[in-house]
């Protein structure tokens, strides 16, 4: 009697201990899946006019926000960058509503932020609806945790396959060091002096 008491106690061990792996080991990784769905979910928003006034060169911005709000961070700072030097921008998140007509733009800048080392989807689907990009200068801004230099990849070999003229990269991490790339470690003042290199159109 004592021995299959002993017996179903080593067994209810064995579960709980194997539950305790599954928790510790597998849920990180449900928990992962969950935050990439929920980071590339499209975000619908109406076109917003950033220095109507501006007389260089009109400017198109599309970008995913997110997760967290580094993305955008980051994107509206590259905008501040291109107003500095008085472009007019129009900006709005990656969706199905998101206008492609780009004839009217003389410059295209894409955002989105690195999950799994992939760009946001929605930001690839918004460029397949664009289809020809008839060689429009481009810029990319992609962030992440770490260096996301596999995600501008994919973006860049996106944009070229849309006959898109690439004029900058941008790469920025809220975690790693930004000083390997560009000898500053502050992302926002490396995304504003970004938008003030861009030519002129």
């Amino acid at each position: 009697m004592r021995f299959m008491e002993l017996k179903l106690m080593v067994s209810k061990r064995k579960k709980i201990a194997i539950i305790v792996v599954v928790v510790l080991v597998v849920a990180p990784f449900g928990t992962l899946g969950i935050l990439m769905e929920i980071g590339n979910m499209p975000h619908v928003s109406d076109v917003q006019v950033k220095n109507p006034e501006g007389s260089a060169g009109i400017a198109f911005t599309v970008y995913q926000p997110g997760i967290s709000n580094f993305q955008e961070k980051m994107t509206l700072a590259f905008v501040a960058g291109l107003i500095s030097n008085d472009w007019r921008v129009e900006i709005t998140t990656a969706s199905s509503q998101t206008p492609t007509d780009l004839s009217s733009y003389d410059l295209l800048v894409l955002g989105s932020p690195t999950y799994g080392g992939n760009p946001a989807q929605p930001v690839i689907n918004y460029l397949n609806r664009v289809g020809d990009l008839g060689g429009m200068d481009t810029v990319i801004i992609t962030t992440g945790g770490g260096l996301g230099t596999e995600s501008a990849d994919i973006m860049a070999k996106s944009v070229q396959e849309a006959n898109g003229t690439i004029i900058k990269i941008l790469i920025l991490s809220n975690q790693a060091p930004n000083e390997e790339l560009y000898g500053i470690s502050d992302p926002l003042e490396i995304a504003t002096n970004a938008g003030k290199e861009i030519p002129l159109p």
